[in-house]
């Protein structure tokens, strides 16, 4: 089944990439951007998604691990959405910060479906460089999406 994520990953990333490498556009989801409530909206939509991912560390910090086992599969079936979260709210990578926010959102996304058990590799050291990896680009992300937020809201 983790293959199958990361193949449906995989697409769903390379069909970003394409229409923004190539610059095409759907114009009514061009002129729906360009609404403050619209950006709002999926603004919001995507930080509870963020949100829900970190729900699993959440878990397993706690060390509910049978949770986070169950929680495990949800994480990854709603990761495998990211790009499509990604692509309501913005058709591009932006420029500046918002490059950056954008790029570490779609890396982190990557590093998700480039787990090491989906090549069958079960290290112990790198599946722990994996999820420090994987965590540590979250939280920076957070950061990044904190300051875009603030920044958001005062030029606004």
């Amino acid at each position: 089944m983790k293959k199958t994520y990361s193949m449906i990953s995989i697409i769903l990333l390379s069909a970003f990439l394409y229409q923004h490498g190539y610059n095409i556009k759907w114009p009514w989801l061009v002129t729906m951007q360009k609404d403050y409530l619209y950006k709002q909206v999926t603004g919001l939509l995507m930080l509870l998604f963020i949100l829900n991912q970190w729900y699993l560390s959440r878990l397993r910090i706690k060390n509910k691990m049978a949770e986070a086992y169950v929680e495990l599969n949800r994480h990854r079936v709603l990761g495998v959405m990211a790009p499509v979260i990604f692509y309501f709210h913005s058709d591009s990578l932006g420029y500046n910060y918002l490059f950056l926010l954008s790029t570490l959102y779609l890396a982190n996304f990557t590093m998700g479906f480039l787990h090491p058990s989906v090549f069958g590799i079960n290290n112990k050291r790198i599946n722990s460089c994996w999820i420090v990896s994987h965590v540590s680009m979250s939280g920076f992300l957070m950061l990044l999406l904190s300051q875009h937020m603030f920044i958001s809201y005062w030029y606004e």
